[in-house]
């Protein structure tokens, strides 16, 4: 682990660069798709499938996007603008699967949500790729 700004530590991969490093200059789409690829890898079901029936996708997609404004170079009036919509969609996401993925945590491609309801995860969160949650889980 390497102590980072405030109280945050970032997890180092085998080539010893920073995880979040690789993950910020991914696209979200990018990202997703790896979420999504690790969903069906689990499941053995079709990638559309888990995407119409699974809440943790649905949050990932609203996190990967928020998060994609969020960190981006857009003008600071225009992202504010789009960001006031996606923390509406964030808490619409977040009263329907019980999952709150704030847009300022750092989260690795791969990851998994495996059961809905009661997933919290803070906005200091720094957390590697291809990682696995389960309900109940706070961070």
């Amino acid at each position: 682990r390497e102590r980072s700004a405030g109280f945050r530590h970032q997890l180092k991969s085998d080539d010893t660069k920073p995880i979040f490093d690789k993950v910020s200059n991914m696209k979200w789409l990018t990202a997703y798709r790896e979420d999504i690829r690790q969903f069906t890898a689990l499941s053995g079901k079709s990638a559309t499938h888990q995407m119409l029936t699974q809440q943790g996708l649905w949050a990932l997609m609203q996190y990967r996007m928020a998060s994609a404004v969020y960190r981006s170079s857009l003008p600071e009036t225009l992202k504010r603008f789009l960001l006031m919509f996606l923390i509406v969609w964030q808490k619409l996401i977040e009263v329907v699967t019980g999952i709150h993925l704030p847009y300022s945590a750092e989260i690795g491609e791969g990851l998994y949500i495996g059961h809905f309801s009661h997933v919290i995860l803070s906005s200091d969160v720094v957390m590697g790729c291809n990682c696995q949650l389960s309900q109940g889980v706070t961070i």
